[in-house]
C-alpha cells in the first residue's frame, strides 16, 4: 500500500482550539497530582483548596479525566489512504492513546454520498461511503461543499457520487441543489 500521500488528511485541530485545551488538559493533572501529594502523600505544591474536600479521591478521579480529554483534543488526527490494488481504504486515526488503523474494503462500497444539514449556526455538508448493506462511514463535515475531497475519492475508489439532493436530511427536509 502506497503511503506517501494520503487521499485525505483532515490536518487535526485547529491549533487555536488545541494548544489551549493541552493548557487546560496539563492544568488538570497538575490539579490531579497536587491534590493527591497533599491528602495522600502530605506534600504541599502550593495549591490549597478551600476548606475540606468531601472527597479528594473524586477531584484526582475528575481532573485526570477532564486532563486526558482536554489534552487528547491536541493529538487528535485522521488521515485516509486508498489501494486501489486491494480496494480497500485504510483509516489511520492517532490520538493521545495511539494509533489505530482501520481497513474498510470497497468491495461491497456502492457509492460516495453528500449530505446536507442544518443547525441553528448554519449549514455543513457530511461526506461519506455508502455500502450495499445499508451501513454508511462518514468521512468529513464541512461548510463549503468545495472543501470536501470529493474528487480525490471518486477517483481513487472508482466510485460514482450520488447526486447532491439524492440523500434527503430528515432534520432540515431540503436537499442540496446541483452546483451548490
Amino acid at each position: 500500500m502506497q503511503m506517501d500521500q494520503p487521499l485525505y488528511d483532515d490536518g487535526g485541530v485547529t491549533k487555536w482550539i488545541g494548544v489551549p485545551s493541552l493548557f487546560v488538559g496539563l492544568l488538570a493533572f497538575w490539579i490531579a497530582i497536587s491534590t493527591f501529594c497533599q491528602y495522600y502523600l502530605g506534600l504541599d505544591f502550593k495549591y490549597q483548596m478551600r476548606g475540606e474536600a468531601p472527597s479528594p479521591f473524586m477531584a484526582i478521579v475528575v481532573s485526570l479525566g477532564l486532563g486526558l480529554w482536554m489534552s487528547n483534543v491536541f493529538f487528535l488526527r485522521t488521515r485516509y489512504y486508498c489501494d486501489p490494488g486491494k480496494n480497500e481504504l485504510l483509516v489511520w486515526h492517532r490520538s493521545i492513546f495511539g494509533r489505530s488503523e482501520k481497513v474498510l474494503s470497497l468491495r461491497e462500497a456502492k457509492e460516495l454520498y453528500v449530505r446536507r444539514g442544518k443547525i441553528k449556526s448554519g449549514v455543513f455538508f457530511d461526506f461519506g461511503i455508502r455500502f450495499s448493506s445499508g451501513k454508511a462511514h462518514m468521512i468529513t463535515r464541512a461548510r463549503d461543499p468545495e472543501d470536501l475531497p470529493i474528487p480525490a475519492f471518486a477517483a481513487a475508489t472508482g466510485l460514482s457520487v450520488c447526486g447532491w439532493g439524492a440523500v434527503d436530511d430528515s432534520r432540515s427536509g431540503q436537499d442540496v441543489p446541483p452546483g451548490v
